[in-house]
This record gives structure tokens, C-alpha cells and sequence, in this order.
């Protein structure tokens, strides 16, 4: 079998700036947008504080608000324009969400740009980081990443805790900013202290790798467990390949499956493809090649290449589904179309002669 592990226990960057780089579709960015907003206008016409709720809780567990759009966009996208033509700040931001993705509405990234705006007139700390996080990802506005930088810095001044993740990524990242570990830790810990799940994910990975803090495992699982709490889909993922690698823990291939499927059932992408793994081997978990496929594909479905690529493999050696040539190279066709070498590299290989 050739499977890879389509994850390891590197320092995590925000997903909302991940997005930017367009690495991995998944929920996630990856069209940006906001957490909390600090002090925002009262709203007005229809009430959607419940909507808007809806949406953090949905970035909070998974590392994006994309899934919460789409289940609920084309039933509510009516109620949350007229919001947010009443002028509701709430409204403004959940209305351009959804022109952002298309969802339930055609797809207008300059609209989107305006409504933003119109939220950040009205002092929305959340829609000065959905802003910064379009200029960082060139949604609707020239993309200029040191522009993003400059809106999440007022973001970060106006309390926004997921600001100060995103700041953080930057500086890991080295978007808008010479690369800085130190800073990025540092601003890893500002939304941590108030409460951003992302950053206390973030920060959890600086100790255990010892990036930019003195190294603390310890320290570093402490952190990880706060977000995983708070329901990041992202740091239980991280819990379960620290404990598949020994990273700050004992390696326990049973208790990494627990995280897995927490995460996976979560909607998080990535520890499907961990779970399904660990099925496929028998890691930590009675080995089933029928749930492993079965994870690869809900993987598939949210747009993982890597998930692709492995469901391919499983076609191609009838493991977990019976060999089938021409579904195998039908995934490995979607995995390469969204860039993943290693399906590339497969299908150049069936075509020598």
C-alpha cells in the first residue's frame, strides 16, 4: 500500500491566513472571515445575532465559518441582507460572507469589500479583520498583504482576539512581514489570553516545537487541551499527531485515534484523513479498510487533495472498496487539478509506457 500521513505537528498558522496561500480547500478560508466583534452597532430591521452567533461558534470549531454559510445561506441570506441594509453591523458582515462564497447569493467580491466596509464605519473590530484578511487574499481588492497587515493591526487594537492569531500567522508565515517567531508567539499568546481558540491552538504548537518560546511539551499540550475544549477541530487533530509522535506526550496511537474522530466528526477535514489512516493500518483502532475509505471520502467531499489522492489509492489497490482502475484515476484527476503532487506524480507514472 502506498498511503501517505497527510498531516505533522508544525506550527499552525491561522487558517484565515493559510486561505490566502489557497493551499487547502477545505472549511476553511478558507475566505476569512471574524470572530468577535468588540462593541458593534446595534442592530437594526431583522434580528440575526443568533445567525451571527451560529457563524463564530462555526470558526471556533472548525477554523472557518464556510460550513455555517453554507447550510444556512440559501434559507437566510434574504433576512441577513435586509439586516444589513437596516444597518446592522451583524448583518452587513453575515451578508458579505455570503456574496464572498457565492453562497445563496451570486458570488461579488467588490460588494463584499463594500459591506465590510460598511461594517467597519460602524466600529465592527470583526469586519476591520474580514477587511484585512481580503486585502491579504486579494478577494475583491489588489491583493497587498502589507495592507492586510496594517487592518489587522487595527483589528487587533480594537480587542479582536482573532486579529492577534491572524497577526501571528503573519509573522510565522512571513505574509506582510519579515518572518518572526518570537513576534508570532507573542501575538499567539495576546488572543490566547482572550480567548481565540486558534491562537491557544497556535501557541499549544510554539511550546511543544519550541518556536519562538522556550520549549515546553508541557505547556504546549496545556494550551492545546484550552482549545480543544473550546471545540478546535484543529487542535484535537494536533492533540492526536502529537500523541501518534510522542510530541510533549507518550505515544499512544489509541488515545491520537480519540482526537481523530473528535476532530473528524467535527467537520475537520485533515484528521478524517488521519482517522481513515489509522483504519486502514489498524493504528490504534481494530483495523477497517471499509471506514477508512468511508473517512477518505467525507475528506474528499469537503475538497482535501490529499484525501483524494489516498481514495484513488484505494480504488487502484482494492483496499476497503473493490479495485476499480477508472475510479482510481478519476480521483487522482481531482487530487492533481487542485495541485497535489504526489497525484501528479502517479499519473505520469501510468502513463509510461
Amino acid at each position: 500500500m502506498r498511503f501517505r500521513h497527510t498531516g505533522a505537528p508544525v506550527l499552525l498558522v491561522a487558517a484565515s491566513v493559510c486561505a490566502c496561500q489557497k493551499a487547502d480547500p477545505r472549511p476553511g478560508p478558507e475566505v476569512p472571515v471574524p470572530v468577535a466583534a468588540v462593541a458593534p452597532a446595534a442592530p437594526k430591521g431583522p434580528d440575526v445575532s443568533a445567525d451571527y452567533r451560529g457563524l463564530e461558534d462555526c470558526w471556533r470549531t472548525c477554523g472557518s465559518s464556510a460550513q455555517y454559510i453554507t447550510a444556512t445561506g440559501g434559507a437566510r441570506v434574504t433576512v441577513w441582507k435586509a439586516a444589513a441594509e437596516q444597518g446592522s453591523a451583524e448583518g452587513m458582515i453575515l451578508y458579505a460572507r455570503c456574496l464572498q462564497e457565492g453562497a445563496g447569493v451570486a458570488k461579488d467580491l467588490p460588494a463584499a469589500v463594500a459591506w465590510y466596509r460598511r461594517a467597519v464605519d460602524l466600529g465592527s473590530a470583526a469586519a476591520v479583520r474580514g477587511l484585512a484578511l481580503c486585502h491579504l487574499q486579494g478577494d475583491g481588492v489588489v491583493k497587498d498583504t502589507s495592507e492586510g497587515v496594517r487592518w489587522l493591526r487595527k483589528a487587533a487594537a480594537l480587542g479582536s482576539g482573532d486579529a492577534m492569531c491572524d497577526l501571528g500567522g503573519c509573522y510565522h508565515a512571513g505574509i506582510g512581514v519579515a518572518r518572526d517567531d518570537d513576534e508570532a508567539a507573542r501575538w499567539a499568546h495576546k488572543g490566547a489570553d482572550l480567548g481565540c481558540a486558534a491562537a491557544m491552538r497556535n501557541l499549544g504548537i510554539c511550546y511543544i516545537k519550541g518556536q519562538g518560546v522556550a520549549k515546553d511539551p508541557a505547556e504546549g499540550q496545556k494550551w492545546l487541551r484550552k482549545s480543544a475544549e473550546l471545540g478546535n477541530t484543529e487542535a484535537m487533530c494536533v492533540l492526536g499527531l502529537c500523541h501518534i509522535n510522542g510530541e510533549g506526550v507518550a505515544k499512544d496511537p489509541g488515545e491520537a485515534v480519540k482526537w481523530f474522530r473528535k476532530a473528524a466528526e467535527g467537520g475537520n477535514a485533515q484528521a478524517m484523513c488521519s482517522l481513515a489512516l489509522c483504519l486502514l493500518q489498524g493504528a490504534g483502532v481494530t483495523r477497517d479498510a471499509v471506514a477508512g475509505v468511508t473517512w477518505y471520502r467525507r475528506a474528499a467531499d469537503l475538497g482535501h487533495a490529499g484525501a483524494m489522492y489516498d481514495l484513488g489509492l484505494c480504488y487502484f489497490d482494492g483496499e476497503g472498496v473493490p479495485r476499480d482502475a477508472a475510479e482510481s484515476v478519476k480521483w487522482f484527476l481531482k487530487a492533481a487539478q487542485l495541485g497535489d503532487a504526489q497525484a501528479k506524480a502517479f499519473l505520469a507514472q501510468l502513463r509510461t509506457p
